[in-house]
């Protein structure tokens, strides 16, 4: 596999209920913290920086397990319910945003303030695909370019078509927000992405550690200013 393009950085949030948990360090084994998978979803990973940075680069996986995989949509309808072991999410937007307009609901780690402006969204496809197949990887850059100029230049535009897209009821006015939100930047060009490709190969889950971003992404972004 091969990145072809960058998509967007934005903070993914570590929500509770538990009141008495204002840091890392306040989890306990009774809590539960729900994401789309264990140890290799975004999410997981991203927890794993953080108590990383926490506790110290040998207790990265100090956090694993207390997690739960629980898809997005899922994980935020048992979180502000109240009903179930679930007591935080480490959530993308939108789920994160509208868990915090529950009075009960406050946030615990936000990733751009741990790390600033990662790209964590990536659009990876096969290397043999592209490549044998150059003029589409072109295309399709051409294409996500467009489409994040759109979201830049119309961003009412961009949130109603997000709206419409998800399976959450939400509003246009709650999404336009997260669009316009300063922590929220669309383009194919990655940035930080060594923050996220060392830690990876810090802890054995990246094989082989890449000399540089231009090692993990299509040729057609090595022009870019990427990082």
């Amino acid at each position: 596999m091969i990145g072809v393009s960058g998509m967007s950085t934005t903070a993914l949030v570590l929500n509770t209920t538990n009141p008495d948990v204002k840091s890392l360090k306040d989890f306990s084994p009774k809590d539960r913290i729900a994401m789309p998978g264990i140890k290799t979803s975004l999410a997981a990973v991203v927890l794993q920086m953080a108590v990383a940075k926490e506790f110290g680069q040998e207790n990265y996986a100090k956090l694993d397990p207390l997690t739960v995989g629980i898809p997005h949509p899922e994980a935020y309808a048992a979180l502000t319910s109240g009903k179930t072991e679930i007591d935080a999410h480490f959530a993308s937007p939108p789920y994160a945003n509208l868990e915090l307009q529950n009075a009960r609901i406050h946030t615990v780690v936000n990733s751009v303030k741990l790390f600033g402006n990662i790209t964590l969204d990536v659009v990876f496809a096969p290397k043999r695909f592209a490549d044998a197949n150059p003029k589409t990887i072109e295309a399709f850059l051409a294409a996500f370019d467009e489409a994040c100029d759109f979201i830049a230049r119309d961003p009412r535009g961009a949130a109603e078509s997000f709206a419409r897209s998800l399976k959450t009821k939400i509003s246009v006015d709650d999404v336009l927000p997260m669009v316009q939100d300063p922590d929220t930047k669309f383009s194919s060009t990655p940035n930080a992405i060594m923050t996220f490709a060392n830690f990876l190969a810090s802890t054995g889950a990246m094989k082989q550690k890449a000399a540089s971003w231009t090692d993990l992404f299509v040729p057609q972004l090595h022009n870019r200013k990427g990082s």
